[in-house]
């Protein structure tokens, strides 16, 4: 069985922000069906799914030499998980960085069959992105978020950097209908 709680590495900028899909996949949501519950992924690893979106965006700006260890969490609400096949994108956002420590602030967007990844993604960038005219979104909070944060540490071993290079590598390639072929998503026309 492999888990993936990230699916797909939308769009980021280092030590700013990254935006990560997840998906409900086979494995996660057989996970409640076994009790007789409805298929679901369960909360808590769509929980996770943001932590490692956090992760991926430290790992990533800091050449893969560091790792992000979550230690506190606030604003979490547990739903009801994600149906099979049903989606979530986090933009996960730097809220206060240290030399030894980060925090982050993650927004939840769940896709629906009238919003796509890419509208999603859109729609969370213009929302809370520091929108023009408003004050950094990351302090001046309503609404649905999840702040987290943790300690900045090495990632140990070359062969670990290499492969989480590759993974990312993977992860970051551009999803159909995306406007530019530089990059994950590049500039919009």
């Amino acid at each position: 069985m492999r888990w993936r709680l990230v699916d797909r590495i939308l769009d980021h900028r280092e030590w700013l922000y990254l935006a990560a899909l997840k998906y409900g996949t086979l494995e996660e949501y057989r996970l409640l069906e076994r009790w007789g519950e409805p298929a679901r992924v369960p909360p808590l690893l769509i929980l996770e799914s943001a932590f490692q979106a956090a992760r991926w965006l430290v790992e990533a700006s800091g050449d893969f030499g560091l790792t992000f260890l979550q230690t506190e969490v606030s604003g979490f609400k547990a739903g009801q998980g994600l149906a099979p096949a049903e989606g979530i994108i986090w933009l996960v956002k730097v809220a206060s960085q240290q030399d030894d420590s980060i925090g982050f602030v993650a927004f939840p967007r769940l896709l629906t069959p009238a919003l796509g990844p890419l509208e999603a993604h859109d729609d969370l960038m213009r929302e809370y992105l520091d929108p023009p005219g408003k004050p950094d979104s990351a302090g001046a909070l309503g609404g649905d978020c999840l702040r987290f944060s943790g300690d900045l540490v090495p990632l140990a071993g070359r062969e670990d950097a290499d492969s989480q290079r590759a993974l990312w590598r993977e992860l970051n390639r551009p999803l159909a209908g995306a406007q530019s072929p530089d990059g994950p998503w590049g500039e919009r026309p």
